[in-house]
């Protein structure tokens, strides 16, 4: 293993992921700050907590938890409330695993914008004709 890493050093890697992702999947501010809010506290937290962290509406928490979820960015986990009530922590995934989903989804995105490319390229010739 290498040298171990300053706080500052850390935190600036850290930042760099949150905008990759944010980024790759197109993440609103909401989703942002949930990472972010993640990231700093290293632990598991509720919707409750993330609202009260983010201070967005609680039904955008909601979408924005659902998304990174559906993606494999973070973990939801089903937990007791001291009421014995379900309710549900996020936490962040296995890096390995953010890190493999992002590069899925840019690899994605470059066979999309390859595929678009031939077919304009082969429609090139029809494009340039009627615009003539």
């Amino acid at each position: 293993m290498g040298p171990a890493m300053s706080h500052k050093g850390l935190k600036a890697h850290l930042k760099a992921l949150t905008v990759m992702v944010s980024q790759t999947f197109h993440l609103p501010e909401t989703g942002v700050q949930i990472l972010e809010t993640l990231i700093i506290c290293r632990r598991a937290l509720s919707v409750k907590d993330l609202v009260r962290r983010v201070k967005r509406s609680e039904r955008s928490v909601r979408a924005a938890l659902d998304h990174l979820v559906s993606k494999g960015v973070l973990i939801r986990k089903v937990s007791l409330t001291g009421r014995k009530r379900l309710a549900y922590l996020y936490t962040l995934g296995p890096m390995d695993r953010i890190v493999k989903v992002v590069r899925g989804e840019i690899l994605d995105q470059l066979e999309t914008l390859e595929r678009l490319e031939g077919t304009l390229h082969n429609a090139g010739g029809a494009v340039q004709r009627s615009g003539q």
